[in-house]
Order: C-alpha cells, then sequence, then structure tokens
C-alpha cells in the first residue's frame, strides 16, 4: 500500500481528527477543489469522508467512478448509503475494532478490484498517451526534416547542387561584415563559361544543362572547407574566397580555369573554358561596387581572348591579366 494515496475529506471543520491522521497518515483536506486536485494528480488514492450529503457526492462520485470511500461516521447511528462505500467506521468504535475494521477495508474484495480496474484503466490510458505521443513526436521530426527540406531547397540551385542566388544574397553580407570587424582578407570571383549561347545553340540547351550541372561538381571538387560558390545566374558562378590573400584566390581561381579546360568538354569530345573576374573586398566598398568590380574583371577576360583569369586592381583601380590558356572564338553573343 506504499503506493496508496489516502484523503481525508473533512469540510465544514467537523471535529479535530489529528490523532487518527497521524496515527493511520490520512491527508486531511478542507475544501473539494483541494480534493479534486488530489484526486486527479494520484495514480491510486482512497477517499476517507465525514461528508454525507448526497447532493454532493452523486455527481462527485460520478465524474471519479474508480474512487471507493470509507466513511468516518460521529455516531453509530449515522449512516452514508452508497455503493461506493466499502467500509464504515465511527468514533464510537473501540482502538482495536477501529484498525481493524480500517485494514480489513484496505484488504477488501471490492477495494483490490477497483485497485486492479484503476490500474489496468491506467496502464491502457498511459499506453495510449504514451501511443500519441510517439506519433505525435514522429509527426513532429517528418515536419521538421520536411521545413528544413524545403529550407534547402529553397537556397539550393536544383541543377547545380550549389547555392542559389538568393543564398548568395544572404551569406555574402555576413562574410563582408565578418572581413569588416576582423580585418581578414576577403575575395571574390565570376566564373563565367565562355560563348555560352554558342554551345546551346549547337548541342542544344539539354546539353548545356548538362555542362552547367559539370562545372558545378568541378567548382565543388576545387573548393576548400573555408570557400564556398553559389550559381549567380545563368552560366555565371560567384566563389567567395574567406581568409585568404589575393595572391590565394587568384591561384585558386587559376586551378579552376585549368580545370574547366581539361574536364568540362570531354563527354562532348570538345574543349569548353571560361573567363574569371577577381576582386577583393576593401572597406571603403559596399557590396555593389565589390561585385561591380568583379563584374568588370570579368569582362575585360571576355574581351581579350576569354579563357583568362582577370583581377580588378586595388592600387591601380585597373583590371589585370593574371592568366590566361588558349584564346576562344568570338561570335555574335558569348
Amino acid at each position: 500500500m506504499e503506493d496508496l494515496d489516502i484523503l481525508f475529506y473533512n469540510p465544514d471543520s467537523k471535529p479535530d481528527f489529528e490523532e487518527l491522521k497521524t496515527n493511520f497518515n490520512w491527508e486531511e483536506i478542507k475544501d473539494v477543489e483541494t480534493l479534486n486536485t488530489e484526486v486527479e494528480e494520484s495514480e491510486n488514492c482512497l477517499v476517507i469522508t465525514v461528508e454525507t450529503n448526497s447532493k454532493f457526492w452523486k455527481p462527485w462520485l460520478k465524474e471519479n467512478k474508480g474512487i471507493n470511500l470509507i466513511h468516518l461516521s460521529l455516531t453509530k447511528d449515522e449512516f452514508f448509503d452508497s455503493h461506493h462505500v466499502i467500509e464504515w467506521l465511527n468514533l464510537e468504535m473501540n482502538e482495536i475494532e477501529f484498525e481493524f475494521r480500517y485494514k480489513k477495508a484496505l484488504e477488501s474484495d471490492q477495494y483490490k478490484k477497483s485497485v486492479i480496474e484503476s490500474d489496468k484503466k491506467f496502464k491502457r490510458d498511459r499506453k495510449i498517451q504514451n501511443e500519441m505521443n510517439d506519433r505525435l513526436l514522429s509527426v513532429m521530426l517528418e515536419l521538421k526534416e520536411a521545413k528544413e527540406k524545403i529550407e534547402l531547397l529553397s537556397i539550393t540551385d536544383a541543377l547545380t547542387g550549389l547555392g542559389n542566388r538568393r543564398q548568395f544574397d544572404t551569406d555574402i553580407v555576413k562574410e563582408l561584415n565578418k572581413s569588416a570587424r576582423y580585418g581578414t582578407d576577403l575575395s571574390l570571383f565570376i566564373i563565367d563559361i565562355d560563348n555560352f549561347k554558342h554551345v546551346n545553340d549547337t548541342l542544344g540547351h539539354q546539353a548545356g544543362d548538362h555542362i552547367l550541372a559539370k562545372l558545378g561538381e568541378i567548382i565543388t571538387d576545387n573548393l576548400r572547407e573555408t570557400d564556398w560558390a553559389a550559381r549567380y545566374g545563368g552560366e555565371e558562378f560567384c566563389v567567395v574566397v574567406p581568409m585568404t590573400s589575393e595572391q590565394g584566390a587568384l591561384k585558386l581561381a587559376e586551378r579552376l580555369r585549368k580545370s574547366i579546360e581539361q574536364k568540362l568538354g570531354k563527354e562532348y569530345d570538345q574543349t569548353f573554358t571560361a573567363s574569371i573576374g577577381l576582386s577583393k573586398f576593401e572597406k571603403a566598398l559596399n557590396l555593389e561596387a565589390w561585385i561591380e568590380q568583379a563584374d568588370k574583371a570579368l569582362y575585360h577576360s571576355k574581351d581579350n581572348g576569354k579563357n583568362k583569369v582577370t583581377y580588378f586592381s586595388t592600387q591601380t583601380k585597373e583590371c589585370c591579366e593574371h592568366s590566361s590558356g588558349r584564346a576562344q572564338p568570338n561570335f555574335k553573343r558569348n
């Protein structure tokens, strides 16, 4: 009976039962609100009452069907007629009889049956609740995964698997703030496939998409852990190189240019190349001016033979060629 909560409901300040409470470990309750709270929070309880008001008990017992009562009367003549009462005790009993009948009530078949039924109901309700909690948790995890997937798709270019323009616009601001705050080097270069319209016109747009996807792979394979890239639009890709000197960024750009020239057209038995324009970030620049410098360097590469790496010099404010491969032909549109 260690898990049994015995609640002594004694409203209206009936006679003092302090000694009985002490001897039998009863928790005295004076108001129905507290009684309801205790019953609700208890897994196994028995109510001892001196209350005989049927107007109160009939609806209360209807709401608490699993609860049994021991009625404690002041005299032998006081009677509480309810099938929920498993034993009657009164203060005129001697101590031995009182204790005997009290213990007998706790061992009665009716009480044990109610405890068993209550336990079964509790276990059944707990099982249902656990199943509901498991399902709810599963749904929440599914929703979380779906949300993360949607968020990832919203910032990912479907064709190349790189970040899209939306991700670039968000993350580049973070890189600028970080560089400005800690005084670290930061460079950006833009890659553009040479003669891409001619590629689409001669090989078809499906082949063009395949070439863009392949370029995304080549870029990813050449990046370090701290670098990141995004598809800026069309056949243009941006590569952001944090915590690296301008010379280090130019070496990465040249490595990419060579890798593109060597690998991009293998499946079509053709040589496809790319032009690259690079700009180093300075505190005096805003984002638009920084990207514009890289764009100017890119178009210098385009206008001077293509397949070339050009950087915008922060000292001379001019576009300077860093490296180049075999010049590419000119078409009406690049």
